[in-house]
Parts: structure tokens; sequence; C-alpha cells
């Protein structure tokens, strides 16, 4: 009998430790069990510059062999002005520069031309951004006296370029102005004062066809109106055209969009421009009156357009909110992205020159989850880089 009650209690013993086993496979088979390390997304150079994390990305420009440039300000290094020559899947940091970026434009017809602009300064790259140069200094006193640069724009009718910068004065009853530069090698060039008058200036266009009417585009403000004004190259000789909220009333703006002009723009009309103040939104302008598109009634920070086929398509970004607009219309009907791109202000939009076939576009956001994102249908849905 006991020989029996040891052999069933040996039994009872296996069967349990069989039960255990079953339960916890990790202590039967421990070499099935196994970790793995995975790279996750980073920030700096090893991780391909991601611009995002809580970065601000603005002044989203193409040059004209589709190089992407952008400012940003991710935490991984100081420099902040980025670029991409894969559409935007990649980034890296140009010309070693740390300045804050205000405004950026390239040549329409020379890839390697790109320049930037800080509150007080303009600079030149001739290298697609590899280096840069000063301009001369302090086009309007911008850097002192609280007057600051607000735009700039360039064109090439020549064998020079031309480059204009429009300022603002912060300081009540004072106001900025245009300067215009050309660039010679023979020359030692200088800023001239191209005379718009008492107004804040703060965005400007050259015409697409500088080298033939010499038109002179901007959107400036009195600090109690707001103008559309326009000049066909004589210093001082310029004309305006308010505009007008919905209720017909005059207002003051504190920024501006990029003005969008089309290729065929032969004359200084019509032009389309977004707002910030008043009640913000977009304008279509012509030669005798301004039209506020639609209802809009957001502050928009960026704008642009493509013609093709006798359709005029735009595109709109919002100031304070990660939102992009979106007509294929010419302004007469909006619609809002269904997705839009991740951030959460200042949404710079720049569409692809093969939009109107490839529906291509891309936004950069600022604020927290900030990023370059694209489109494929155009600005319907987004998604980040």
């Amino acid at each position: 009998m006991a020989k029996t009650g040891i052999a069933v209690t040996l039994i009872l013993l296996l069967s349990l430790a069989g039960l255990i086993a079953q339960s916890n496979p990790a202590l039967s088979a421990p070499e099935e069990v196994k970790w793995s390390r995975v790279n996750i997304p980073t920030e700096g150079k090893l991780g391909g510059w991601m611009l995002a994390r809580d970065s601000d990305i603005k002044h989203l420009t193409m040059s004209a062999g589709g190089t992407l440039y952008a400012y940003a300000n991710p935490s991984g290094t100081s420099y902040t002005l980025f670029k991409s020559t894969d559409e935007g899947h990649s980034w890296s940091h140009t010309g070693r520069v740390e300045d804050e970026i205000v405004a950026m434009a390239t040549d329409p017809d020379d890839d390697e031309l790109i320049y930037y602009a800080t509150k007080s300064d303009v600079y030149k790259s001739s290298d697609a951004g590899e280096s840069f140069i000063q301009l001369p200094p302090s086009p309007g006193g911008a850097g002192n006296n609280n007057v600051e640069i607000t735009a700039i724009d360039i064109a090439h009718p020549d064998e020079h370029n031309v480059i204009i910068a429009g300022t603002e004065d912060a300081d009540n009853s004072e106001y900025g102005g245009i300067y215009l530069l050309e660039e010679d090698e023979e020359l030692f060039p200088s800023w001239v004062n191209v005379e718009i008058g008492s107004y804040d200036v703060h965005s400007l266009a050259l015409s697409p066809h500088f080298a033939d009417d010499a038109i002179i585009t901007a959107v400036a403000t009195d600090e109690t109106q707001t103008y559309v004004a326009y000049n066909y190259g004589t210093i001082g000789d310029w004309n305006t055209v308010e505009l007008l909220d919905t209720s017909n009333h005059s207002f003051a703006i504190t920024g501006a969009s990029n003005i969008a002009l089309t290729s065929d723009f032969y004359e200084p009309f019509p032009l389309f421009v977004g707002v910030i103040g008043g009640n913000g939104g977009i304008y279509e302008v012509d030669e005798n009156h301004t039209q506020r598109l639609n209802s809009i009634n957001s502050e928009i920070i960026s704008l642009d357009l493509v013609d093709a086929a006798g359709t005029l398509k735009l595109m709109a970004g919002e100031n304070n909110k990660a939102k992009v607009w979106y007509s294929d219309d010419g302004g007469d009907s909006w619609d809002l992205a269904t997705k839009a791109p991740t951030g959460s202000s200042a949404t710079y939009v720049l569409m692809a020159p093969d939009f109107a076939s490839s529906g291509q576009a891309y936004a950069a956001t600022s604020g927290s989850e900030s990023a370059v994102s694209y489109t494929l249908d155009d600005g319907t849905t987004w998604k980040q880089m």
C-alpha cells in the first residue's frame, strides 16, 4: 500500500507540472520569447531632419527646378534653412543658416538662385542654398527704430536680378515702404526707395513679365485702410485700390498672404490675396474694385494658384489653424480639406507646377504636431511626410 501511495503521488505531481508548463509556455520553451531592437523616427541628421515635433515650419518655397525650401526651428539643431530635392520626403539643412527667416523667394528662371530675408537684411545664394552672401544691409533702415522687412520678391529681366523688399514700422503713425535693388557685378548696388507713400507694406509681387511691363504690386495699409497698390516702374507714381469687407467698410490689416498672380498676368489685375486682420478672407482685385471671395471668415497667411487649360485653381492656408481651403472654379466656391494637415497654426501652402494633372500640393504648419504634409487629391486629404 505504501508503494502504491508513492506512485499515485508521483503521477499527480507530474500532472501538475504538465499543467503549469502548458499555462506558462515561457517556462517550457524560453527560446521562443525574443526581443528585437526597432529604430523609431528621430530628429537630426541621422533621422533625415524630420521637421516635426512642435517646431515652426514657414515660407515653403519651390525653385524653378522643383527643389523645396523651408524655414524651420526643430529642437535638434540651430540651423533654420532646410531643403528637399525629393519632393519633400527627406530634408537637410543648407547654407549653415541660423537666422530667423521672415520671407523667401526663388528666381523664376534660375534653379540655383534663392534669396531669404530676416527682419533687417536680405541674403542671396547662387548655388542652390549651399552658401549665402549678404546684400546691402537694412533696406529702408530695417532693423532700427521698429522697422522690419515683411516681404521680398525677385525678377530676372536681363542679365541682372531685381530684388524688392517691403517694410513696416511698428510705431503708430510711422510707416515702412518698398525698396528696390538692381544687382550688377560691375557696380555697387544700393536700395532705392520707390516712394509708395505713408504705408506699411505686408506683401509684394513683381509681374511675371517684369522685363516688359515693370509692374510692382503690393498690399499695404495706412493703419486705417488697406490697399492693393501698383506701379509701372516709375518712382512715386503709384495707383491704389481699396480693400473693403463684406459690409463695404474699410479696415486695416496686420499681415497678408503672398500675392498670387496668374501666368498670363500682363495688366496689373486681376490678382488674389489673403489678409490677416479685419475678418480675414481672400480677395480678388482688379483695376476698378475688390471682391471678397465667398464667406471664408478666417485669416489667411498663404495663397497659391495654378491656371491650366483655362481653369484657375486656388489654395489657401489659415493663419491660426492647420486648415487648407481649395477652389477649382477661380474662387467662386471653396471647400475645406476633409483631412487637414497636422499642426496647430500658420499653414503655408504650395501647389506643384503640374497640380492640374497630379493634384499634388504641400502644406507646412507650426505648433503642436507641426510637419510638412502633402496631398494628391486636390487638397481634400493631407498626409504627413
